[in-house]
């Protein structure tokens, strides 16, 4: 898990735009990058452990969802809030909404309950290569090798963490009621 872990920090490293190019050193946009990783770590960590009795994993996902929606109520007297003037920017919102936000938090929440948050979060690394492969598909970027090499350790650390033998619950002694002679 280690050396997955070690992959895909290389791989996220090595899949970033070339740092050499002018204006892509943005250490500030960098520092939040760092951040956001720290705060999705705490997430999952949160989340494993509050989820962990929870079967509705739609309701506790609504709940969770609940958080951030308090969370804007209380900027919007600091902030402000626009509201779109037209159907389509409500579609655009909308959809986003469902596709680009309930549906990936749905989805998180079911993987860490599944597979556990470390599991869940070494593989949400692939974020990075998935977003990688829309930019060259639908925005035309140009990839480059030292990027294409960084997928390949990321896609590389999920493929190890899924070959790693998993641990055997330790089985607990229940003794039988009644002793060996008792007949049911």
């Amino acid at each position: 898990a280690w050396v997955a872990l070690g992959m895909a920090l290389l791989g996220v490293a090595l899949t970033v735009p070339d740092f050499a190019s002018a204006g892509a050193g943005d250490i500030v946009g960098v520092g939040f990058a760092f951040a956001n990783a720290g705060v999705v770590a705490l997430y999952y960590i949160v989340s494993k452990r509050v989820m962990a009795g929870v079967n509705d994993v739609f309701r506790g996902t609504a709940f969770l969802m609940m958080g951030t929606l308090c969370t804007l109520l209380v900027v919007i007297p600091f902030r402000g809030i626009q509201i779109p003037q037209n159907p389509t920017t409500w579609l655009s919102m909308m959809t986003i909404a469902a596709f680009c936000t309930v549906m990936p938090v749905f989805g998180v929440n079911l993987g860490i309950q599944k597979i556990g948050a470390s599991q869940a979060s070494l593989i949400s690394t692939a974020e990075p290569v998935m977003s990688m492969m829309v930019a060259m598909v639908l925005l035309g970027e140009i990839i480059l090798p030292i990027q294409w090499v960084g997928a390949g350790f990321i896609i590389g650390s999920v493929i190890l963490l899924q070959l790693r033998p998993a641990r055997k619950k330790k089985a607990e002694f229940v003794p039988a009621i009644g002793g060996a002679d008792s007949q049911d």
